[in-house]
């Protein structure tokens, strides 16, 4: 087995990848492997109820014929604008119901305008020598109450309200991207809500009902033939502080085959709504007797810590625009050790990197949009480097990998579906870089990323793009634990390429039928059949049917 070992090695140094992928799965980063936990739901959107004063039905039943509209409280639009509105209706017999129709018209110029309280009204009047009087009333926001608990986060709840508090009139700009903020406030739920001001000085109050989540623990698993795997993770919000949150995850698996630990910290900033985010993990996975390498141990491990600040750019009531910028390092090795001889064959790389990110988010009634952008530029410094080694006398080939490596990476979807309760998917996913990149920076596809018929991880590339276009339908269901389900099919493709020559571009194509479930708050699980129709995989070679399984599950 010592000879297999040198001639890997021997192979190496003539052809840096000849024999070694031949002999092992394709390499990339582990934990491209694991499954996702559940992301947080979305919080409900902020709202802003316009209730216009009501009159009596003898009231609206009048007929008048109006000389002279008399219009007050017209500050932030400009008045000819509004007095236009009217003008059609001077001098005819009219109801007292068309014109606060018409009056209507002016609450929408205020709307239009970026104006969420303003209104206009017909007061009860005499209408002596034809005058009618219509009160335009600019609401803004004077008191806020908090109902419910935030937590150590009251405080930053109402730093928050200040603008709310401040701006008059209120702007509905203002008051979507406030709200927004405050929806960001780890372990916070936020319900904002603020209705038309009943006084004409245009005063009224901005209610939070909030409830506050110190602890909550979350599951998700991806149960596939060979290739099953469980993840959990715990957050612990406010426990260092006002808009804190410390969340701990573990791969659920025995710890002598495969280790994934991770921590991660994020701390709110500053009232624009900045975040830092720190977070670190550990990862191992020992096989033993692979595909190709029997009596020989292989062994991956992986450290990683990243540090970076995220800024919103934008945030209204259906687009959110994020930017991040930071720095990571991480150290990859994996090890080849014959058990009979103790030979040894190592890589090692140590990355050091900084990048720069646009997250984007668009939702409208039935479709949500999303596009990420990452741009990563590695240095050579801080003790960045590679070494590959053996202990039985013979030297490899230098590893060619770039540290100093650029690469850009997208991801973009679209998701909608009809009143009917057909719907339809499509996203796309990809990197591309100049470089031969570092094991744990180069893309990857399979499973969930692009290739259900395939494990997480098939394919790696220093470039690649991949695809998926998807058909559902949705069933409403009225239990305590199922609320929907929803069949779908779904088709994928994935392409890989190398910059590295004498290394060929790797294809993947799957297609599925599945079938989700879900009680819209708890869990979700989502049960698919995939056929491989690419590339044949290594340990899939005649492109059988695979089953797969995909849970979570989110304790409150």
């Amino acid at each position: 087995m010592k000879l297999y070992l040198r001639v890997l090695v021997v192979g190496w140094a003539v052809c840096p990848w000849g024999a070694y992928a031949q002999a092992v799965a394709p390499a990339g980063n582990p934990l491209d492997s694991l499954p996702q936990t559940p992301a947080v739901a979305p919080p409900p959107k902020p709202q802003v109820q316009i209730t216009p004063p009501q009159q009596s039905a003898d009231f609206l039943a009048q007929t008048v014929v109006p000389r002279q509209f008399d219009i007050v409280g017209v500050r932030s639009v400009p008045f000819d604008s509004v007095a236009k509105v009217f003008a059609p209706l001077a001098g005819q017999p009219v109801t007292l119901a068309r014109i606060v129709e018409t009056g209507t018209e002016i609450t929408r110029i205020y709307q239009q305008a970026g104006y969420a309280l303003s209104f206009a009204f017909v007061p009860p009047q005499d209408f002596r020598n034809g005058v009618v009087k219509v009160t335009v009333v600019e609401g803004h926001i004077a008191q806020l109450r908090i109902e419910g608990q935030a937590g150590k986060s009251e405080a930053l709840l109402r730093e928050l309200a200040e603008p709310l508090l401040a701006e008059k009139p209120l702007r509905s700009e203002t008051f979507h991207c406030q709200t927004q903020l405050m929806a960001r406030i780890p372990g916070v739920r936020v319900t904002a809500s603020a209705q038309l001001p009943t006084t004409t000085d245009g005063a009224t109050t901005l209610v939070l009902a909030s409830s506050h989540q110190p602890v909550s623990v979350s599951l998700g698993a991806d149960l596939r033939q060979g290739h099953s795997k469980a993840m959990a993770t715990v957050l612990a919000n406010d426990l260092l502080g006002a808009g804190s949150q410390l969340t701990a995850t573990s791969l659920l698996r025995p710890w002598d085959e495969e280790r994934f630990l991770a921590v991660g910290y994020r701390q709110w900033l500053n009232r624009q709504g900045s975040m830092l985010r720190v977070n670190a993990s550990e990862y191992r996975q020992t096989v033993q007797d692979g595909p190709g390498l029997v009596g020989i141990d292989d062994l991956t491990q992986q450290r990683r810590i990243d540090v970076s600040v995220q800024h919103p750019l934008r945030l209204d009531q259906r687009t959110v625009l994020m930017a991040a910028a930071g720095i990571y390092g991480l150290n990859y090795q994996r090890g080849f050790t014959e058990r009979a001889s103790g030979a040894q064959l190592v890589t090692q790389e140590h990355v050091r990197a900084l990048y720069a990110q646009l997250d984007w988010t668009s939702a409208q009634e039935r479709t949500v949009r999303n596009a990420s952008l990452m741009l990563v530029h590695g240095l050579n410094a801080l003790g960045a480097g590679t070494e590959r080694s053996t202990n039985f006398g013979v030297e490899p080939a230098p590893n060619p990998a770039k540290l100093a490596f650029w690469r850009l990476a997208w991801d973009a979807g679209l998701r909608s579906n009809k009143a009917s309760g057909v719907g339809a998917a499509v996203s796309f996913g990809g990197q591309y870089s100049p470089d031969i990149l570092p094991i744990a920076e180069r893309i990857s596809f399979g499973g969930s990323r692009f290739g259900r018929g395939y494990q997480a991880g098939e394919v790696t590339g220093d470039s690649g793009i991949g695809a998926a276009v998807e058909l559902n339908y949705s069933w409403p269901v009225q239990q305590k634990w199922l609320k929907q389900v929803q069949p779908y099919v779904l088709y994928e493709a994935a392409r890989t390429r190398q910059e590295q020559r004498g290394v060929p571009s790797a294809s993947l194509r799957s297609a599925s039928v599945g079938v989700r479930l879900n009680n819209q708050r708890y869990y979700s699980a989502d049960f698919a059949l995939a056929k491989p129709l690419g590339d044949p995989a290594f340990n899939n070679p005649d492109r059988k049917l695979r089953v797969s399984v995909l849970l979570s599950y989110q304790l409150d």
